[in-house]
């Protein structure tokens, strides 16, 4: 292992280094999570290129390990042992309302990158929401037994905010466009009550984030195995040092060999994985860190550390008491009717409207929200 990585295996704290004003630390983890400042919800648009999530491609449920974990009965929040860090990861990776984070990250010496995802688990109901500064937040409900996606839902009040925060923040983008358009029809119908709490039925082959949640669900899965079995060694155990944020480890040394070594014997059983694993052709490297009282596993893993350059990845698995909502019939409507309300085809003109953006179009938000 080079000295560079070496040097951020003892600072994982990447993110709250960077002098970019629209991202905000939160210090939970030895990784800081991040915030995307200037929406209520916490997700963004994709680029039109897809350079940046080739780690994100739509892959079939991977079976064996997966089908392991999650055949197995789902636990509540207050059934999570802290028993042992094996014991806290096996119970927690089968909690039934639980949250995943995943962030891949460049950091230059005056630039940063990062395109972030959030999956929420409640039961077979899942939240997901894309952060990709500079682009606008981006949010879905699906529901899914793992294996597939069987129905996936827009809730027009997301929309609503969507639009509006378009406007506000970047209204030299927005102000000619469908989002205007879209917006200007929620303004004209904002005292009329029935669209409130309504969710847009899309197909679940035309899910925008639905394939996401598909590779997630095998990260997931993937990470969860291999560090139950790495706990497992006396040699990883030993080695946890307690810091004021939780217990942490360390992945270098012969204790990152042997985490190395069970990451490639598993990755036969998790298809669609390799697509995450190419990022980290020089071996994985990183800090686990477990917090006991906030329910909070996080995962930091560097996959290239120059002195120009950190790119890695950071992962959380969290613990929620939050519940998500099931739709009711009269709360759903189909992009058809919802079409003929606005007087255009609002999905189809929006998809097709921020495909043509570009991040240089973006102006921050501190500037435009003036």
């Amino acid at each position: 292992m080079n000295k560079t990585i070496k040097k951020w295996l003892t600072c994982l704290t990447v993110l709250a280094l960077l002098p970019v004003t629209s991202i905000k630390a939160d210090n939970l983890t030895p990784i800081k999570r991040i915030e995307w400042k200037g929406s209520n919800s916490e997700a963004s648009t994709e680029e039109p290129s897809t350079d940046s999530e080739e780690t994100m491609e739509a892959e079939e449920s991977p079976e064996g390990e997966q089908e392991r974990t999650d055949s197995a009965e789902e636990l509540s929040t207050d059934q999570i042992s802290h028993e042992s860090p094996l014991e806290f990861v096996k119970t927690l990776s089968r909690v039934k309302q639980r949250s995943l984070e995943y962030v891949s990250f460049a950091k230059g010496e005056e630039t940063m990158s990062l395109l972030s995802h959030t999956l929420h688990k409640d039961g077979d109901r899942y939240f997901i929401a894309q952060v990709y500064p500079p682009f606008l937040p981006y949010t879905q409900y699906v529901e899914s037994d793992r294996q597939s996606i069987q129905q996936a839902y827009l809730s027009i009040d997301e929309l609503k905010a969507y639009a509006a925060d378009a406007l506000e923040q970047q209204p030299q983008i927005y102000q000619e466009s469908p989002v205007a358009q879209l917006h200007d029809f929620f303004q004209q119908n904002e005292a009329a009550p029935d669209l409130s709490d309504k969710c847009l039925v899309i197909d679940p082959q035309n899910s925008r984030l639905g394939p996401i949640v598909m590779d997630m669900f095998t990260i997931e899965t993937f990470l969860m195995d291999v560090i139950e079995e790495w706990l497992g060694y006396d040699s990883v155990n030993e080695a946890f040092m307690e810091t004021e944020l939780g217990i942490q480890v360390d992945i270098h040394g012969a204790n990152g060999e042997l985490f190395n070594q069970i990451a490639q014997e598993r990755m036969s059983n998790y298809p669609g994985i390799e697509s995450f694993m190419e990022q980290f052709s020089q071996g994985i490297a990183g800090t686990l860190m477990i917090n006991y009282e906030k329910n909070l596993l996080g995962l930091g893993l560097i996959a290239e550390a120059t002195d120009e350059l950190v790119t890695g990845s950071e992962i959380y698995l969290e613990a929620s008491e939050d519940a998500l909502p099931s739709f009711a019939a009269d709360q759903l409507i189909t992009p058809d009717q919802f079409n003929e309300l606005v007087g255009f085809d609002v999905l189809k003109e929006l998809n097709e409207f921020e495909a043509n953006l570009t991040a240089d179009q973006f102006v921050p938000v501190e500037e435009s929200a003036e």
